[in-house]
Protein backbone atom coordinates (compact mmCIF):
# COMPACT_ATOMS: atom_id res chain seq x y z
CA UNK A 1 0.00 0.00 0.00
CA UNK A 2 1.33 3.41 -0.97
CA UNK A 3 1.38 5.94 1.86
CA UNK A 4 1.40 9.56 0.79
CA UNK A 5 2.81 12.40 2.81
CA UNK A 6 0.71 15.51 3.35
CA UNK A 7 2.97 18.47 4.21
CA UNK A 8 -0.03 20.52 5.35
CA UNK A 9 -0.61 18.06 8.17
CA UNK A 10 2.96 18.05 9.45
CA UNK A 11 4.44 21.48 8.80
CA UNK A 12 2.89 24.57 10.40
CA UNK A 13 1.90 27.17 7.85
CA UNK A 14 2.07 30.86 8.76
CA UNK A 15 -1.71 31.20 8.58
CA UNK A 16 -2.19 28.33 11.02
CA UNK A 17 0.33 29.73 13.45
CA UNK A 18 -1.37 33.11 13.28
CA UNK A 19 -4.70 31.55 14.28
CA UNK A 20 -3.38 29.64 17.29
CA UNK A 21 -3.69 32.49 19.75
CA UNK A 22 -7.13 33.53 18.47
CA UNK A 23 -8.48 29.99 18.70
CA UNK A 24 -6.95 29.58 22.15
CA UNK A 25 -8.84 32.61 23.42
CA UNK A 26 -12.09 31.43 21.84
CA UNK A 27 -11.88 27.96 23.39
CA UNK A 28 -11.11 29.45 26.78
CA UNK A 29 -14.08 31.79 26.48
CA UNK A 30 -16.50 29.00 25.49
CA UNK A 31 -15.34 26.29 27.88
CA UNK A 32 -14.21 28.45 30.78
CA UNK A 33 -11.09 26.30 31.09
CA UNK A 34 -7.48 27.25 30.40
CA UNK A 35 -6.38 25.91 27.01
CA UNK A 36 -2.69 25.42 26.41
CA UNK A 37 -1.10 26.69 23.18
CA UNK A 38 0.24 23.18 22.53
CA UNK A 39 -3.24 21.64 22.62
CA UNK A 40 -4.63 24.29 20.31
CA UNK A 41 -1.78 23.81 17.85
CA UNK A 42 -2.25 20.04 17.97
CA UNK A 43 -5.97 20.46 17.23
CA UNK A 44 -5.20 22.70 14.25
CA UNK A 45 -2.61 20.30 12.86
CA UNK A 46 -5.10 17.42 13.09
CA UNK A 47 -7.29 19.18 10.55
CA UNK A 48 -11.07 19.10 10.35
CA UNK A 49 -12.97 16.17 11.87
CA UNK A 50 -13.94 13.23 9.74
CA UNK A 51 -17.23 13.54 7.89
CA UNK A 52 -18.53 10.38 9.52
CA UNK A 53 -18.03 11.67 13.06
CA UNK A 54 -21.36 13.50 13.31
CA UNK A 55 -23.52 10.64 11.99
CA UNK A 56 -21.74 8.31 14.41
CA UNK A 57 -22.56 10.61 17.31
CA UNK A 58 -26.19 10.75 16.25
CA UNK A 59 -26.33 6.95 16.00
CA UNK A 60 -24.88 6.68 19.51
CA UNK A 61 -27.59 8.96 20.89
CA UNK A 62 -30.35 7.12 19.03
CA UNK A 63 -29.05 3.81 20.36
CA UNK A 64 -28.98 5.19 23.89
CA UNK A 65 -32.57 6.41 23.57
CA UNK A 66 -33.62 2.92 22.48
CA UNK A 67 -31.75 1.34 25.40
CA UNK A 68 -33.36 3.71 27.90
CA UNK A 69 -36.82 3.05 26.44
CA UNK A 70 -36.31 -0.72 26.71
CA UNK A 71 -34.95 -0.35 30.25
CA UNK A 72 -37.93 1.81 31.23
CA UNK A 73 -40.41 -0.74 29.87
CA UNK A 74 -38.68 -3.62 31.67
CA UNK A 75 -38.73 -1.76 35.00
CA UNK A 76 -42.30 -0.45 34.87
CA UNK A 77 -43.83 -3.63 33.46
CA UNK A 78 -46.05 -5.28 36.12
CA UNK A 79 -44.66 -2.85 38.69
CA UNK A 80 -47.66 -3.08 41.01
CA UNK A 81 -48.71 -6.65 40.25
CA UNK A 82 -47.36 -8.18 43.48
CA UNK A 83 -48.26 -7.10 46.98
CA UNK A 84 -45.60 -5.49 49.13
CA UNK A 85 -43.55 -7.79 51.31
CA UNK A 86 -41.99 -7.33 54.75
CA UNK A 87 -38.97 -5.16 53.86
CA UNK A 88 -41.06 -2.96 51.56
CA UNK A 89 -43.55 -2.43 54.39
CA UNK A 90 -40.70 -1.03 56.48
CA UNK A 91 -39.95 1.50 53.73
CA UNK A 92 -43.63 2.44 53.63
CA UNK A 93 -43.81 2.86 57.41
CA UNK A 94 -40.70 5.07 57.50
CA UNK A 95 -41.86 7.25 54.59
CA UNK A 96 -45.41 8.10 55.60
CA UNK A 97 -46.52 11.00 57.78
CA UNK A 98 -44.98 14.45 57.82
CA UNK A 99 -41.45 15.39 56.90
CA UNK A 100 -40.58 15.73 60.58
CA UNK A 101 -41.93 12.22 61.20
CA UNK A 102 -39.82 10.80 58.39
CA UNK A 103 -36.65 12.49 59.67
CA UNK A 104 -37.34 11.34 63.23
CA UNK A 105 -38.06 7.76 62.17
CA UNK A 106 -34.99 7.63 59.92
CA UNK A 107 -32.76 8.88 62.73
CA UNK A 108 -33.74 5.87 64.83
CA UNK A 109 -33.43 3.31 62.01
CA UNK A 110 -30.36 1.39 60.95
CA UNK A 111 -30.86 2.33 57.29
CA UNK A 112 -29.54 5.56 55.80
CA UNK A 113 -32.18 8.32 55.49
CA UNK A 114 -31.74 9.51 51.88
CA UNK A 115 -33.95 6.87 50.28
CA UNK A 116 -36.81 7.38 52.73
CA UNK A 117 -36.74 11.13 52.15
CA UNK A 118 -36.84 10.51 48.40
CA UNK A 119 -39.71 8.02 48.79
CA UNK A 120 -41.58 10.48 51.01
CA UNK A 121 -41.31 13.23 48.37
CA UNK A 122 -42.33 10.81 45.60
CA UNK A 123 -45.43 9.60 47.44
CA UNK A 124 -46.49 13.17 48.14
CA UNK A 125 -46.06 14.05 44.46
CA UNK A 126 -47.92 10.95 43.21
CA UNK A 127 -50.70 11.27 45.78
CA UNK A 128 -51.13 7.57 46.55
CA UNK A 129 -49.29 4.81 48.37
CA UNK A 130 -50.32 1.95 46.11
CA UNK A 131 -47.83 -0.79 45.35
CA UNK A 132 -46.77 0.72 42.02
CA UNK A 133 -46.32 4.14 43.64
CA UNK A 134 -44.09 2.70 46.35
CA UNK A 135 -41.90 1.01 43.74
CA UNK A 136 -41.88 3.80 41.14
CA UNK A 137 -38.98 5.71 42.78
CA UNK A 138 -36.80 2.58 42.62
CA UNK A 139 -37.70 2.12 38.96
CA UNK A 140 -36.84 5.74 38.19
CA UNK A 141 -33.52 5.41 40.01
CA UNK A 142 -32.79 2.27 38.01
CA UNK A 143 -33.50 4.09 34.74
CA UNK A 144 -31.24 6.96 35.80
CA UNK A 145 -28.52 4.40 36.51
CA UNK A 146 -28.62 3.30 32.85
CA UNK A 147 -27.71 6.83 31.77
CA UNK A 148 -25.15 7.18 34.55
CA UNK A 149 -23.30 4.01 33.62
CA UNK A 150 -23.14 5.21 30.02
CA UNK A 151 -21.38 8.35 31.32
CA UNK A 152 -18.97 6.23 33.37
CA UNK A 153 -18.26 3.86 30.51
CA UNK A 154 -17.73 6.72 28.05
CA UNK A 155 -15.24 8.36 30.41
CA UNK A 156 -13.25 5.16 30.84
CA UNK A 157 -13.42 3.44 27.46
CA UNK A 158 -15.24 5.72 25.02
CA UNK A 159 -18.83 6.00 23.83
CA UNK A 160 -19.04 2.45 22.50
CA UNK A 161 -18.03 1.12 25.92
CA UNK A 162 -20.65 3.37 27.50
CA UNK A 163 -23.38 2.05 25.19
CA UNK A 164 -22.41 -1.56 25.91
CA UNK A 165 -22.44 -0.93 29.66
CA UNK A 166 -25.86 0.74 29.42
CA UNK A 167 -27.26 -2.13 27.35
CA UNK A 168 -26.02 -4.73 29.84
CA UNK A 169 -27.46 -2.86 32.82
CA UNK A 170 -30.78 -2.11 31.08
CA UNK A 171 -31.40 -5.82 30.46
CA UNK A 172 -29.87 -7.15 33.68
CA UNK A 173 -32.47 -9.30 35.46
CA UNK A 174 -30.69 -8.65 38.77
CA UNK A 175 -30.95 -4.88 38.34
CA UNK A 176 -34.54 -5.09 37.05
CA UNK A 177 -35.54 -7.10 40.12
CA UNK A 178 -34.25 -4.49 42.55
CA UNK A 179 -35.66 -1.67 40.39
CA UNK A 180 -39.10 -3.12 41.15
CA UNK A 181 -38.63 -3.25 44.89
CA UNK A 182 -39.42 -0.44 47.30
CA UNK A 183 -35.99 -0.50 48.89
CA UNK A 184 -32.84 1.62 48.65
CA UNK A 185 -30.68 -0.70 46.56
CA UNK A 186 -31.11 1.10 43.24
CA UNK A 187 -30.26 4.37 45.00
CA UNK A 188 -27.04 2.76 46.26
CA UNK A 189 -26.19 1.55 42.75
CA UNK A 190 -26.94 4.93 41.16
CA UNK A 191 -24.98 6.88 43.75
CA UNK A 192 -21.98 4.56 43.39
CA UNK A 193 -22.05 4.90 39.60
CA UNK A 194 -22.32 8.68 39.73
CA UNK A 195 -19.56 8.94 42.32
CA UNK A 196 -17.22 6.79 40.22
CA UNK A 197 -18.04 8.77 37.06
CA UNK A 198 -17.57 12.09 38.84
CA UNK A 199 -14.22 10.86 40.16
CA UNK A 200 -12.97 10.02 36.66
CA UNK A 201 -14.43 13.31 35.42
CA UNK A 202 -12.45 15.14 38.10
CA UNK A 203 -9.22 13.26 37.33
CA UNK A 204 -9.42 14.15 33.62
CA UNK A 205 -9.30 17.88 34.44
CA UNK A 206 -9.55 18.87 38.13
CA UNK A 207 -11.50 22.04 38.87
CA UNK A 208 -13.40 23.35 41.87
CA UNK A 209 -16.73 22.72 40.14
CA UNK A 210 -15.86 19.09 39.43
CA UNK A 211 -14.56 18.66 42.97
CA UNK A 212 -17.89 19.97 44.29
CA UNK A 213 -19.78 17.55 42.03
CA UNK A 214 -17.61 14.71 43.30
CA UNK A 215 -18.33 15.71 46.90
CA UNK A 216 -22.10 15.83 46.32
CA UNK A 217 -22.21 12.37 44.75
CA UNK A 218 -19.92 11.00 47.44
CA UNK A 219 -22.23 12.36 50.14
CA UNK A 220 -25.24 10.83 48.37
CA UNK A 221 -23.43 7.48 48.27
CA UNK A 222 -22.67 7.55 51.99
CA UNK A 223 -26.28 8.44 52.88
CA UNK A 224 -27.89 5.95 50.48
CA UNK A 225 -27.09 2.73 52.37
CA UNK A 226 -24.90 1.59 55.30
CA UNK A 227 -22.65 -0.19 52.77
CA UNK A 228 -22.30 3.06 50.85
CA UNK A 229 -19.28 3.91 52.98
CA UNK A 230 -17.50 0.77 51.75
CA UNK A 231 -18.27 1.72 48.14
CA UNK A 232 -16.99 5.24 48.78
CA UNK A 233 -13.73 3.93 50.23
CA UNK A 234 -13.19 1.43 47.41
CA UNK A 235 -13.75 4.02 44.68
CA UNK A 236 -11.63 6.61 46.49
CA UNK A 237 -8.74 4.15 46.76
CA UNK A 238 -8.96 3.33 43.05
CA UNK A 239 -9.04 6.99 42.01
CA UNK A 240 -6.18 7.86 44.38
CA UNK A 241 -4.07 5.10 42.85
CA UNK A 242 -4.92 6.43 39.39
CA UNK A 243 -3.78 9.92 40.41
CA UNK A 244 -0.51 8.66 41.87
CA UNK A 245 0.32 6.38 38.94
CA UNK A 246 -0.81 8.60 36.06
CA UNK A 247 1.68 11.26 35.10
CA UNK A 248 -0.89 13.12 32.97
CA UNK A 249 -2.93 14.14 35.99
CA UNK A 250 -2.77 17.92 36.33
CA UNK A 251 -1.83 18.08 40.01
CA UNK A 252 -1.67 21.86 40.25
CA UNK A 253 -4.59 22.82 38.04
CA UNK A 254 -7.15 22.87 40.85
CA UNK A 255 -5.02 25.20 42.93
CA UNK A 256 -4.53 27.78 40.17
Amino acid sequence: MLVTHDPDRTLPSPSRLANVHCLQLRLKHVSGLPISRENVYRRIMQGPPLQGAKPRTVSIYITMVGIVVIGTWLRFRNLGAASIWLDESFSWQLSKGSLADVISAASHDIQSPLYHLFLFASLKAIGTDAEWALRAPSALLGIANIVAIYWLGALIGGRIAGVLAAAVLATSSFHIYYSQEARMYTLLALAATLYAAAAFFFVKYPTYARAALLAVYGLALVYSHPFGVLNWVAIAIGISANILLTSTFQHRAIFQ
